[in-house]
Order: structure tokens, then sequence, then C-alpha cells
């Protein structure tokens, strides 16, 4: 078994798995499968990228759930603050940025958000917390640690 800590990758699931010769535990099925047990039918979704994430909404709309993403001018600020936290260079605009989009997001009247790109919780150490916050890689590193412990 082989982790993946970022969401992106999991869109190449298939073919990681068969280069590797092992299955990936899924940060994308983790998270979903933590979205179904909280009784979520309507996700905030964020991500690096385009602001559709496909990593999750593909997904999503196999399991019947409705997904809502931000706008392009909230993406794009979106974007830069990953790239800067990447760099080790994230600043208070960056985190303003992240919380524009939370804000963005609960607005559409959304059961909970996915923090879909590793970066984003990073940048929100203060509301990470939140009840209504999904950090994939945390459910990652738990369900991970229970893997190894069997």
């Amino acid at each position: 078994m082989q982790v993946i800590t970022a969401n992106g990758p999991h869109i190449i699931q298939a073919e990681i798995e068969q280069a590797a010769g092992c299955k990936v535990l899924s940060m994308i099925e983790v998270t979903l499968a933590e979205v179904q047990r909280r009784g979520w039918r309507t996700i905030g979704v964020l991500g690096f990228g385009p602001p559709d994430v496909p990593v999750y909404k593909q997904p999503m709309s196999q399991l019947a759930l409705a997904a809502e993403v931000i706008t392009p001018e909230l993406q794009d600020p979106l974007n830069v603050a990953v790239m800067r936290m990447q760099e080790g260079r994230a600043n208070a605009d960056d985190t303003r940025a992240v919380r524009a989009a939370v804000t963005y997001l609960r607005a559409k009247q959304v059961d909970g958000i996915i923090l879909g790109c590793t970066e984003l919780p990073l940048l929100l150490p203060a509301y990470v917390d939140e009840p209504d916050l999904i950090n994939p890689a945390q459910l990652l590193a738990e369900v991970a640690i229970r893997f190894a412990l069997v």
C-alpha cells in the first residue's frame, strides 16, 4: 500500500497503482467517506488549479453529492497563495485569499467544505479545526496510521 499526500495525483490513481504494482490509499476516498459519515449532501470544494476541482467533483457526482466551487476571480489569488506556501513565502494576503474562498462557499449554504489542496489547511492554522472544514491530509494520515498498525 502506498500513500500520496497530494490531492491532484489521484486523478491518475489507476495508472500510479499499475506502475507501482500496489494499491494507493486514496485521499479522495477517505475524504468522501468522511463527507458521507457527516451526512453532507452539498459540499464546497477548494483546490489548486481550475475552480472545478475535478479530482473531487467526478467521484462526488457518482455518490450523488453536489459540489459548489468558487469563481475564477477567487481562484486566482487562491492559486497564488498555494504557490507561495510551497515556496515558503506565504503571507497574510494568502490567508485572506483562502478565507475569502471559504466565506464565499459558506454563503452558498454548503454543508461543509473540503480543503482539497494540501497547502490550504496550512494557510488557515487558526481556522482549520472549524467543524465545517475537512482537511484531507489529516484524514489520510489518520487512516494510514490505522492501516499501519494492523
